[in-house]
């Protein structure tokens, strides 16, 4: 997470300035177990892969795209830094739960889709572990970066500080 963090925060910083695709699939490892962002910087080379995918794989592809973002016509193909956080937030949860955001036994990965755009009363996200072993801190960070409303996601700037203070690096 930290690695993340760190790593989103310098994009945001940069010339970048956000993502816009950020999901598990593209926080690389390398040899020194350092998390490696990838597929950022190229939006309209990136807008053109998804022609060919059937319809459960396009649905899957959004489940880290806030929902912000999913209700926008013509989406920014960069995005933006609050659905950067709200995507760090559903990474998060995999490294919590160490699985899938979403399981697809009962619900369609359209379905998902569907009712994270349309923020019922209570908005849809996963479920998080009653006792995650990274405390309550943690797991009331993640979700505040899942906030429905993108104004009341913390910035990265904000995020690192926290992790820090958790890991015991003050």
């Amino acid at each position: 997470m930290m690695d993340l963090a760190k790593g989103m925060g310098y994009l945001h910083t940069s010339c970048i300035v956000s993502h816009g695709n950020l999901k598990s699939f593209n926080c690389l490892i390398d040899e020194r177990w350092s998390l490696k962002i990838s597929e950022y910087g190229l939006p309209s080379f990136l807008a053109g892969m998804d022609g060919s995918e059937d319809q459960n794989t396009v649905y899957k592809k959004k489940v880290w795209t806030a929902p912000e973002i999913l209700r926008e016509n013509f989406p920014p193909p960069r995005g933006t830094q609050k659905g950067d956080v709200y995507s760090f937030a559903i990474i998060c949860y995999e490294i919590m739960s160490r699985e899938e955001p979403y399981i697809f036994d009962n619900i369609i990965p359209r379905d998902v889709i569907s009712r994270v755009r349309n923020g019922e009363s209570t908005p849809y996200r996963p479920q998080l572990p009653e006792l995650s072993e990274l405390g309550p801190v943690i797991t009331d960070m993640v979700k505040q970066c899942w906030d429905e409303v993108p104004e009341s996601r913390p910035t990265f700037a904000q995020i690192r500080p926290l992790l820090r203070k958790e890991a015991g690096g003050e």
